[in-house]
């Protein structure tokens, strides 16, 4: 068995174990998440030979402003392995690897959405923050009469401006989030036209307001792990901080 992060050009070679594993996500989300998606992410794999991938974790990189610095943290998804081969340490051998790798690149630390929290906390994860929908934040959860239009209705130019206001705004409330972009919003279409949904933008007085998402579920809180004290650290503001108690990040591919 070969243990080894995926040159890039490999990733792909991943899918149909993520669609054995993931069958519910098998044809239009599965293909816009290896066009989109798997391309940029560093995938961990175990195999038996070059194209017989028998357990992985994805590792995606999600752009976040924590008290006003941008920095990349990778969010962990795809966490499987084939159904005859579970139990064996496979997984445990992937993540020691993953976990040494980020403490020695310096990375803060990195999260997950667990589908039983259970499975992670041997591997040191927390529960730390809960979702929050973009709309809910920034316009509270009731409001008087709204218009909604669709995201694609929007030239680069006005959808990147309403991003700048969103971090403006998003700024003033949390110190952690996921930073809002031209390339977020547009890769937020593509993903909820692959879920059955549509990226809108609810607009407030005939102005953009915030964007709304109709395909979602009742996620369950996030989970955290630090990888690297030292860096994880150095993103605080005092000793006594704890962000991710504090955190906002909703809508994370």
């Amino acid at each position: 068995m070969e243990f080894l992060r995926l040159p890039r050009e490999q990733n792909i070679l991943t899918k149909p174990l993520y669609e054995e594993v993931f069958p519910e996500d098998k044809g239009a989300f599965s293909d816009y998440y290896y066009q989109e998606v798997a391309p940029e992410s560093a995938i961990y794999a175990a195999r038996q030979a070059r194209e017989d991938i028998c357990s992985m974790v994805h590792l995606n990189p999600t752009r976040l402003l924590w008290n006003g610095e941008q920095i990349t943290i990778p969010y962990i998804v795809a966490v499987a392995t084939r159904k005859e081969l579970r139990h064996r340490g496979l997984m445990r051998s992937l993540l020691d690897m993953i976990f040494r790798d980020l403490e020695a690149e310096g990375v803060p630390f990195a999260f997950l959405m667990p589908i039983d929290e259970a499975i992670y906390k041997p591997f040191g994860f927390e529960r730390t923050w809960s979702w929050q929908w973009e709309e809910h934040v920034l316009c509270g959860e009731t409001g008087g009469d709204r218009k909604y239009v669709a995201a694609a209705s929007l030239s680069d130019g006005e959808l990147a401006s309403f991003a700048d206001r969103v971090n403006r705004t998003l700024s003033r409330r949390f110190e952690l989030f996921t930073e809002r972009s031209l390339s977020y919003y547009r890769r937020l279409e593509k993903e909820q036209r692959a879920s059955g949904g549509k990226l809108q933008i609810l607009l407030e007085g005939g102005k953009p307001a915030a964007a709304v998402q109709t395909a979602r579920e009742a996620y369950p809180p996030m989970m955290c792990r630090i990888m690297n004290r030292e860096a994880y650290e150095r993103h605080l503001r005092s000793a006594s901080d704890t962000p991710f108690r504090h955190a906002y990040v909703c809508e994370v591919v």
